[in-house]
């Protein structure tokens, strides 16, 4: 995992201990109970070019979240897909931190990644990191930027991993 990418995971990671002291004015809080969420992406596969490999690829992908959540973390279910070929489908729990209209989403999980004719992971089965920092405009919708990393953590032979840089859209979905 490169050291940006850590370091951008490790902030999020103590918006988890953040106090919700500001609960009453919507400021810095963690949802709990929201709509559902569908987000579509676009942007770049292997973004962090490696000298031994160039294998960057346009990306596109749709994550679905659960607007149920325990503890505010709630489940996630998603699929990449990039030009070479390239497919990651995975699972992941999320959760949403509100600072005023900005949402601030840290994600981790896992899936099935399948390298068609593009990047060697070292594997199939691979853990799944994100960021993502997202506006919420007037009807709930989300405009944001997405930093994610997939990689076998270290349990095959070989660990290249990856990140993405992804441009997104979130719209709520309400079944009422």
């Amino acid at each position: 995992m490169t050291r940006r990418l850590r370091g951008l995971l490790a902030a999020a990671l103590c918006g988890l201990f953040a106090s919700p002291a500001g609960a009453g004015d919507g400021g810095g809080v963690f949802v709990g109970r929201a709509a559902d969420l569908l987000q579509l992406g676009a942007g770049a596969f292997a973004a962090v070019k490696q000298r031994d490999r160039p294998d960057r690829a346009g990306e596109g992908r749709i994550e679905y979240r659960s607007g149920f959540t325990v503890w505010h973390v709630g489940p996630l279910a998603g699929l990449m897909v990039n030009s070479n070929g390239g497919v990651f489908a995975y699972v992941a729990l999320y959760l949403d931190i509100r600072i005023g209209p900005w949402t601030l989403t840290p994600a981790f999980g896992g899936g099935y990644y399948g390298k068609g004719k593009g990047k060697e992971l070292g594997g199939e089965a691979e853990f799944h990191g994100g960021l993502d920092l997202g506006y919420r405009l007037a009807n709930g919708h989300r405009l944001g930027v997405k930093v994610t990393h997939v990689s076998n953590g270290n349990t095959q032979e070989r660990n290249p991993g990856t990140e993405s840089v992804l441009l997104t859209w979130s719209v709520p979905l309400r079944f009422d």
